[in-house]
């Protein structure tokens, strides 16, 4: 059984020397607002780097006038909190998984 999945990959432009701040930037501004809009779910977000993973993670839980439904996921988390944390993505009950 083939499931289609869509992906979507976006070119950032940025400076080599602030690529950090400009891709999470660009991040907020642009992506996040188009998945917040359309109430879209089932939305797996894929940080390569930790140190972005992190600050991605810290600016989604601090923004306190909009509340993001999702749940974060990491290489250094324990097996339960990967599997809760799954499981909610899965259900329905976070729509979006870093």
């Amino acid at each position: 059984v083939l499931v289609r999945v869509r992906q979507v990959f976006q070119r950032v432009p940025c400076d080599i020397q602030t690529q950090g701040n400009d891709r999470l930037k660009y991040f907020k501004e642009k992506v996040l607002p188009q998945i917040v809009r359309i109430n879209q779910k089932n939305t797996l977000i894929y940080v390569p780097s930790y140190f972005d993973y992190v600050a991605l993670r810290n600016m989604l839980m601090k923004n306190d006038s909009t509340s993001y439904n999702f749940v974060s996921v990491t290489e250094y988390s324990r097996g339960s909190e990967v599997t809760r944390g799954r499981a909610r993505f899965i259900q329905g009950r976070k729509a979006i998984m870093l």
